[in-house]
C-alpha cells in the first residue's frame, strides 16, 4: 500500500477499504509490531515494514503510522489508518539525505496501543555527480604512484574510474573500481615524466561525474622527492 500527499502536505493511504473491529473483548493493549524497517528507494521516499506477533493478535484493530523530521519539534504527520492486514507503507515527499523517526502504533478495539519505533533516512540527490574531493597523488615507488581521494556520493556510484595521462599526451588505461574505493596505486610508470591522474564517479544510471585531477613529476632517482599539485577538484 502507498502513501500519497494530500492537500496540507501530509501523506495519507490511498485506499477504499473499511477497517472490521475484532470480535474478541480485550482488557490490555494489543502486541505492538516487531522487525520495524525502513527503507529508502528514492531521495525522496521511505519504505516502512514491520511484522505482526506470531497468530496475529485478535486485539489489534488497527496500525497508525506517525513519522517526523529528525531535530525537528512540531507534531509529527500522521498516516491515515492502516489495516490489520497490513504490513507495509510508503512515505512520499520526503526530504533528500535527510533522517526521519518513525513510529508504528498497534491500536486496540478498547482504544490502547502499543508503539514501536525505528529511524530511516532518505537518499542524497545524486544529480548532478559530483567530482570526489580531497584527490591527492604521492609516488610509492620508483615507478608507482598512490592516488587517495573522498567520494562524497557513495550511495549514487555505481563505480569509480581511474585514469592518467603522461607529458607527452599518451593516456594509460581506464580501470573501473568499486563505487565506494578511494584509493589505487598506478604502477609501471617511466621515471621522468609528469603525470596527469584523473578521477571520476560513475553513476547508478552509466552518467559520467566530473573528475578530480592531481599531477605528479616522477623523478629519474628514485631517491628523489615527488612534487604534488592538484588540479580541478
Amino acid at each position: 500500500m502507498r502513501a500519497v500527499n494530500n492537500a496540507n502536505g501530509a501523506s495519507s493511504i490511498a485506499a477504499a477499504r473499511t477497517t472490521t473491529p475484532p470480535q474478541q473483548r480485550c482488557s490490555g493493549p494489543p502486541r505492538p509490531p516487531s522487525g520495524l524497517q525502513t527503507r529508502s528507494d528514492s531521495p525522496t521516499t521511505l519504505t516502512v515494514s514491520w511484522v505482526v506477533p506470531a497468530g496475529g493478535d485478535p486485539c489489534v484493530e488497527r496500525y497508525e503510522v506517525t513519522y517526523l523530521m529528525e531535530g525537528q519539534t512540531v507534531a509529527p504527520r500522521s498516516l491515515a489508518p492502516l489495516f490489520v492486514e497490513d504490513r507495509t507503507v510508503t512515505l512520499s515527499n520526503l526530504q533528500p539525505n535527510t533522517g526521519y523517526n518513525v513510529v508504528v502504533a498497534a491500536v486496540g478495539s478498547n482504544g490502547q496501543r502499543s508503539t514501536v519505533t525505528t529511524r530511516g533516512r532518505t537518499q542524497p540527490l545524486c544529480n548532478p555527480l559530483r567530482a570526489p574531493v580531497n584527490l591527492s597523488a604521492r609516488q610509492s615507488g620508483p615507478r608507482s604512484v598512490r592516488a587517495a581521494w573522498t567520494n562524497t556520493q557513495r550511495s549514487c556510484a555505481r563505480a569509480t574510474q581511474v585514469s592518467y595521462q603522461d607529458g607527452s599526451g599518451n593516456r594509460g588505461p581506464i580501470v573501473q573500481l568499486g563505487g565506494t574505493e578511494e584509493q589505487y596505486t598506478f604502477a609501471n610508470l617511466q621515471p621522468g615524466q609528469q603525470y596527469t591522474f584523473s578521477v571520476r564517479l560513475v553513476g547508478r544510471d552509466g552518467s559520467n561525474g566530473a573528475p578530480a585531477t592531481a599531477r605528479v613529476f616522477l623523478p629519474n632517482n628514485s631517491q628523489g622527492g615527488t612534487v604534488t599539485v592538484p588540479g580541478r577538484r
